[in-house]
């Protein structure tokens, strides 16, 4: 076997040399023949989720979008943002160069796949084949795009997969606590990742790029905080059916020895968070969160299910592309099938089991045929209009009905 020509470079894509020599533990170099999401798609996604930032910023929102001028963050940058006018990356560039020049300008939209489900379904389809090896995040990735010219320290309690999509960056990267030592300088582009675990210092230097970045927690605390979260928003309508908010009291209750007592609201939380977190209830409610999660690689938020019209008997379906179906069984009867991020109850039962079988299977499928005809059961065309919906099945348009359906009506 050829030795890397230096630490962590490796020549080809390959994840399972990745996984073993690198993965948790240094950083690593890899050519990946090409970049999971082209440019000139990135490029459009980024200027559709710009558009309205052009009228002024959103916030509290995702993606949520910021436009940076070296170190300062420019709250109303109005129409120093892409717009239709600006057809490929270089045009918008150029444009920014000619306004700017010779301050460094650049922009940053988070979590813009959300706004893309054909962006999203091809990152997706890229990790999925790194977590079979290593397994699925416990916490949502964060996921990021960058475009323009700018120098930045990156945080380090999360793992970064960087990916160049048009253009160069540099990345310096020392290890935990060290002066100087095994430092890697690398630059990469169009095709190739840099890759450093969580706890290792990276400062990047873009140079008129676009890169995605796919940021993956290493805060423990944090997936507690989730757990309790979700434990209080699910008590928050058992504690107050009507809706109320609670009241606390200006002057604090004083108890029978002089202290302090708490609030009656938060009292009554405390006693039933106790006897919550101990039930059924919270555990499924975390297997069907983690159902969902799996089925998105963890690249979450995902894009929010389509509006496609109902599928007919004659319809074909075929499984989406790089779409998995998680099963989580809940309680008697039921189960959960997540997928693309998205669940939905289906009845356990055989007929239910025997067409996600024939959907995995692959080929293309008559709808009618995949119910059960010549008595179709209408449990199973409801979980079929729901797949389709999460963008889990598509149809088959070289065997569509005769009637005939858009794309855009098959992605809803």
């Amino acid at each position: 076997m050829a030795m890397d020509r230096e630490p962590g470079q490796i020549p080809a894509h390959d994840w399972d040399r990745f996984v073993a020599q690198h993965w948790a533990r240094t950083p690593a170099r890899a050519a990946l023949g090409a970049a999971p999401l082209d440019a000139d798609h990135a490029f459009r996604l980024v200027r559709e989720i710009a558009r309205p930032f052009r009228a002024g910023m959103r916030f509290f929102m995702l993606p949520a979008l910021r436009f940076h001028v070296g170190d300062a963050d420019i709250r109303a940058p109005g129409d120093l943002l892409p717009d239709d006018g600006d057809v490929a990356i270089r045009d918008y560039l150029q444009r920014l160069d000619a306004r700017l020049r010779p301050c460094a300008p650049w922009l940053e939209i988070e979590q813009p796949l959300v706004a893309d489900p054909a962006a999203w379904a091809a990152v997706r389809g890229f990790l999925q084949d790194l977590w079979d090896r290593v397994g699925c995040p416990l916490q949502p990735i964060a996921a990021s795009l960058t475009l323009g010219r700018y120098v930045r320290e990156r945080a380090v309690d999360a793992s970064v997969l960087l990916l160049p999509l048009d253009g160069e960056v540099r990345v310096r990267i020392a290890p935990p606590g060290a002066d100087g030592g095994a430092v890697r300088d690398w630059s990469a582009g169009p095709g190739q990742l840099i890759y450093w675990p969580a706890g290792w210092r990276a400062r990047e230097r873009s140079e008129d790029a676009l890169a995605l970045q796919l940021s993956v927690p290493q805060a423990p605390a944090a997936l507690a905080d989730e757990v309790r979260d979700l434990a209080i928003g699910m008590l928050q309508p058992v504690l107050y059916p009507d809706g109320d908010t609670p009241a606390f009291p200006v002057e604090p209750a004083r108890e029978a020895d002089g202290g302090t007592g708490l609030p009656a609201p938060l009292q009554r939380l405390v006693c039933e968070l106790s006897a919550f977190a101990s039930g059924q209830d919270l555990e499924t409610a975390l297997q069907v969160r983690w159902a969902s999660r799996r089925s998105a690689c963890a690249l979450e938020p995902a894009p929010p299910r389509g509006r496609p019209p109902p599928l007919r008997d004659e319809d074909c379906i075929r499984m989406a592309p790089g779409a998995r179906i998680a099963v989580m069984p809940v309680g008697e009867g039921m189960a959960v099938w997540a997928v693309n991020g998205h669940a939905l109850g289906v009845p356990a039962s055989a007929g239910a089991d025997a067409m996600r079988h024939r959907l995995e299977a692959g080929g293309t499928h008559r709808v009618a045929d995949l119910c059960g005809a010549p008595d179709p059961d209408p449990a199973l065309r409801v979980a079929l209009d729901r797949l389709h919906a999460a963008r889990g099945v598509a149809l088959d348009r070289a065997r569509e009905a005769p009637a005939g359906r858009s794309e855009a009506d098959a992605r809803g």
